[in-house]
């Protein structure tokens, strides 16, 4: 979180509609607080967790100059942060065949620089 200069996690799980929020974590207290998360918070090990639930149909955020924006997809972690300073990025479930899905992967492993 830029504004605390806190590591600031948000959990989801992909459902047929999009995205759950399912929590949202942070080692600073503050950061659940200034977002007027539901209390009572749990610890888990450094961080503050706030249990929440909300479908979100896709996902935007916008990389600023500060942090390091990632992805993490079961084991893949993908640096959003490399789209650059400024970029708008759009993240959402599509439905397919698989063979789709690793032809994605295999292309975006071919355009990275």
């Amino acid at each position: 979180n830029s504004l605390y200069g806190a590591p600031m996690e948000e959990r989801f799980a992909v459902t047929a509609r999009g995205f759950e929020l399912v929590e949202i974590r942070s080692t600073s207290e503050a950061v659940l607080d200034h977002y007027q998360l539901p209390t009572p918070y749990r610890r888990d090990g450094l961080f503050f967790v706030s249990s929440i639930r909300r479908t979100i149909p896709r996902l935007v955020t916008r990389i600023g100059e500060t942090g390091r924006q990632h992805l993490r997809v079961g084991d893949t972690d993908l640096p959003l942060y490399r789209a650059g300073t400024g970029s708008a990025l759009t993240i959402q479930v599509r439905r397919g065949p698989i063979v789709m899905h690793w032809l994605d992967r295999i292309r975006t492993s071919s355009a990275a620089p």
